[in-house]
């Protein structure tokens, strides 16, 4: 059983996440955290999932990963504290809002041996794979 939680709901797609990893057979969605009290509570409640006082509590909660849902210009700081935990990461896009930001989150991960993913689904979506696959025959327009 694989143990996820969400750090910040401040991403439109949290909720998405949510009910992804609650349909999931062989997923735990731990909980979440949240800085912003009242949205957390908010969706807390409306998901039946427990809510965590901090970010570090949640990280101390034994999950195997976390998906990093918070502001763009927060991502950062959230990636690190999770792989200091040596917790897996799946970062909502954009990665960071700076070349340095992105840089040095790569690089925490790495040095902490931490999984570091990007949200970005439309890569493995069935007609933009097709229409990769068509590119090359399309020649010179």
């Amino acid at each position: 059983m694989m143990r996820i939680g969400l750090l910040s709901f401040a991403h439109v797609h949290a909720e998405g996440y949510v009910r992804a990893l609650q349909a999931m057979p062989d997923v735990e969605l731990v909980g979440a955290a949240d800085d912003n009290t009242a949205r957390g509570q908010h969706f807390a409640e409306q998901f039946g999932i427990r809510l965590f006082d901090s970010y570090t509590a949640l990280l101390g909660a034994g999950v195997d990963g976390v998906i990093v849902c918070s502001e763009n210009s927060r991502h950062r700081e959230l990636v690190e504290l999770a792989a200091a935990k040596g917790v897996a990461v799946l970062c909502e896009k954009p990665l960071a809002t700076t070349v340095e930001d992105a840089q040095r989150m790569v690089e925490v991960c790495a040095q902490a041996n931490v999984p570091l993913m990007t949200a970005f689904p439309m890569r493995f979506s069935p007609p933009v794979m097709e229409i990769k696959k068509l590119i090359p025959s399309l020649g010179a327009i």
